[in-house]
């Protein structure tokens, strides 16, 4: 063990130690979306009113330029409501150009927006880039975000209410309503029956849609799905579940599987853990619409980065079109773990045995214990197009999406912010069109000073 990591690891410790052995804060009645997300703000978490305001300077790399930067980070809460606000500037010779280029930008300062559910008003909304949404056992909608390509991302919306028997959940990838859009309904018939088993029946209906695409390659599609608890223990619940779906322009697919979880542990955290199987006929791939989906669909794609640097002339393409997609059996598995609202473990795995290359993974780690602890970092990676689960591990190509940031008190109020990505860049557009897309490094360690504001 380095000497950088035995010094790191203890202090990890500590700070959660000194989490748990806090007063545990109450969980929302919502696991959608980042209605979760220990990254935010939410006013559960801090004081009735709070803010904290960081600003930092440093060296910017993108792509293959090193550039300097300066930025901003802004969290405030307030009752069931919280903002978050982020901006950067860079330069080198000239500004940037992505980063103030049109009037959208201001509306890309915001890194969310949000209220959040009260017993008097059960209702969860925000506004903001989407990160890592799920609808359902995830047969259509598997961690959809609009942050693949930084300086193409979208501010969308995403709410959900509860009403007895029923649950409405819906999102849109960009408040201007010109892409994907998308919703759920469950409902919970037996919700007040006197068998336990009645109780925890629920059918779920899905609905998504590219408003961006043309009739003819519309991503259209629907879903439905239900599930009950088999058998409990104390909070825990084992459930079956069932799920079919349909692109209305291609293929369909099938599946189920068993769920293991808590979503509600006692006012501690959640844990979950599902292992499906699903079959696909063509031109159908199970969790499409996931963290490529702004990169690759019937009007974008990825482009082969090593084609790309042998001749720019040459499009040569990565990844599976959906129209292309021959069908097969796919397994999954899915474990998610979030404690206290501070640390956060989740992975999802899903090995396909067609003859396309469509094994997917997603790893997320997150602590964010809170403002006034030494340090929290995020390392989330997303990958697609392999062949195998071995695969998996081997280096990263053109299907991959790679976040981690590190957020460190180094003396007083100054702090080490370090953000670095591995996502797409948007090119020139083909003859007809479509939307070209390619791999992006960036890395930006920062130095600055934070004010919190009880």
């Amino acid at each position: 063990m380095s000497n950088a990591m035995a010094r790191f690891l203890p202090l990890l410790v500590a700070s959660l130690l000194a989490t748990v052995s806090a007063q545990p804060a109450a969980l929302p009645p919502f696991d959608f979306g980042a209605a979760d997300n220990p990254l935010e703000m939410p006013p559960r978490d801090v004081r009735p009113r709070a803010a904290r305001l960081t600003a930092f300077g440093g060296p910017s790399y993108i792509g293959v330029s090193w550039r300097g930067g300066v930025g901003f980070e802004a969290d405030l809460a307030g009752g069931p409501l919280s903002l978050g606000l982020e901006g950067r500037l860079r330069v080198s010779d000239a500004l940037y150009d992505e980063d103030f280029d049109d009037t959208y930008d201001l509306l890309r300062l915001v890194r969310y927006a949000r209220l959040d559910p009260t017993p008097q008003l059960p209702v969860y909304a925000r506004v903001g880039p989407i990160t890592r949404l799920t609808l359902g056992p995830g047969h259509l909608v598997r961690a959809f975000q609009t942050t693949s390509a930084w300086d193409e991302r979208t501010v969308g919306a995403e709410a959900a209410l509860k009403l007895p028997f029923v649950r409405v959940l819906g999102f849109a990838d960009d408040v201007r309503l010109g892409g994907l859009v998308g919703g759920r309904t469950e409902i919970a018939p037996f919700e007040r029956a006197l068998s336990s088993m009645l109780q925890s029946v629920e059918v779920g209906a899905t609905a998504v849609t590219d408003l961006g695409l043309p009739a003819d390659t519309a991503t259209t599609a629907f879903a439905l799905d239900a599930r009950f608890a088999l058998w409990r223990i104390g909070d825990f619940s084992l459930s079956p579940f069932a799920s079919y779906a349909r692109f209305t322009e291609y293929g369909e697919g099938y599946g189920g599987g068993v769920e293991f979880a808590s979503r509600d542990l006692a006012g501690f955290g959640r844990f979950g853990a599902t292992v499906g199987l699903f079959q696909s006929g063509e031109q159908f791939i199970p969790g499409l619409f996931n963290a490529f989906y702004s990169v690759h669909n019937p009007e974008a794609r990825i482009w082969n980065a090593d084609a790309f640097f042998r001749d720019r002339q040459t499009f040569v393409a990565a990844g599976t079109p959906l129209a292309e997609a021959q069908g097969g059996l796919s397994l999954t598995f899915v474990l998610r773990a979030l404690i206290f609202n501070a640390f956060e473990f989740a992975t999802f795995v899903r090995r396909d045995y067609s003859d396309d290359p469509l094994t997917e993974s997603t790893l997320r780690l997150v602590f964010a214990p809170g403002g006034g602890d030494p340090f929290r970092f995020v390392f989330e990676v997303q990958q697609q197009g392999r062949t195998s689960f071995w695969s998996l591990f081997d280096d990263y190509e053109d299907q991959n999406v790679l976040l981690f940031h590190l957020d460190y008190a180094l003396t007083g109020p100054a702090w080490l912010t370090i953000r670095s990505r591995y996502g797409y860049e948007r090119r020139a557009n083909g003859p007809d069109g479509e939307q070209r897309y390619l791999v992006e490094r960036r890395f930006e360690p920062f130095v600055g000073v934070r004010v919190v504001f009880p």
